[in-house]
């Protein structure tokens, strides 16, 4: 997206929102006065996030806007966005939600390129475990029962949050995220159900098995375009191939070593979250319940698979 502004505009503050009142996140022609400020005009300490996709590259700087600890990402747009056009897509993806997506506060826009800003939240976010780009091969996510923990964690996180939001809040929420998480028609209406968190709980999953971005593209020489490949789209690929096609979806840095059957139950729910029709994808109840068999399913298949203690090996006549 390259941003492409035919009318001036003013420069502002990104504006922060609260959940109870959400709104357009604001946006300038150049980067604002206080997150030039912020980052001693772009001049603090920089840091870098690549992942395998050469156009999700990103800097972005922490620092503190208003009181708040931030962090304010660098991105160059892959192809010209009219401004109403991306005002648009940034109101979306402001009222987005999942427990495991950061809250977006505000953007400027400085020729090709776009600052975001985010809340800073404090520890390792599921992007720096899967994805090292200093060491691609490595992940401290090795095992299958630490991912299968995260999972645990995350689908009964989720529950709880579904159950207090049934209590108090009759209507539609409105929420912070990104638009790889987001359903078909959250992305369509900007509407935003309980089903558009499965949803995104479902990408979440996906994500963690396979250890692959989201969402990626990956540049046609032939055709100068971007091709667009989703988790979604693997997922659904390696299902219809079966058993063995799973088992190379999965991510290979847990070295083959993890319970296929349950495996291919959890991809499967995962896939049943992310289905097109909301009507379709379970409740998060359910979700939740089924993980929970499964994470013990995977504690019965790690001890039996671990190597016995208190044995000694002598190789050598006594």
């Amino acid at each position: 997206m390259g941003a492409n502004t035919s009318e001036p505009t003013s420069s502002r503050t990104p504006r922060t929102r609260s959940t109870q009142s959400p709104r357009t996140p604001a946006t300038s022609a150049n980067p604002s006065p206080k997150i030039r400020t912020a980052t001693n005009n772009f001049l603090a300490k920089r840091y870098s996030s690549t992942s395998s996709s050469a156009v999700s590259a990103a800097a972005y700087w922490r620092c503190n806007l208003r009181g708040r600890d931030t962090v304010v990402f660098q991105r160059k747009f892959r192809r010209k966005i009219q401004t109403s056009q991306l005002k648009e897509r940034l109101s979306i993806i402001c009222r987005s939600n999942h427990m495991s997506i950061i809250k977006l506060l505000g953007a400027s826009i400085s020729g090709d390129h776009i600052y975001l800003v985010y809340e800073f939240i404090q520890g390792s976010n599921l992007v720096e475990c899967l994805r090292n780009p200093r060491n691609p091969s490595y992940t401290v996510l090795s095992t299958w029962i630490s991912r299968m923990q995260i999972a645990t964690d995350l689908a009964h996180e989720s529950n709880a949050s579904f159950r207090e939001l049934k209590r108090n809040d009759s209507g539609d929420r409105h929420f912070e995220g990104l638009r790889d998480y987001m359903s078909p028609e959250f992305r369509s209406s900007g509407s935003v159900t309980q089903k558009s968190d499965v949803f995104a709980f479902g990408v979440v999953i996906l994500e963690l098995l396979s250890g692959e971005e989201p969402l990626k593209y990956r540049y046609d020489k032939e055709t100068g375009d971007f091709l667009r490949t989703s988790v979604i789209d693997t997922a659904t690929a390696a299902t219809a191939e079966g058993r063995e096609g799973l088992r190379q979806w999965v991510d290979r840095r847990m070295n083959d070593s993890f319970p296929v059957e349950v495996a291919e139950k959890l991809i499967r729910l995962a896939l049943d979250c992310v289905h097109v029709d909301p009507d379709n994808r379970p409740d998060m109840g359910r979700v939740a319940g089924k993980i929970s068999k499964l994470y013990l399913e995977s504690r019965i298949w790690l001890d039996n698979v671990k190597v016995p203690t208190g044995i000694s090996v002598s190789l050598a006549p006594r």
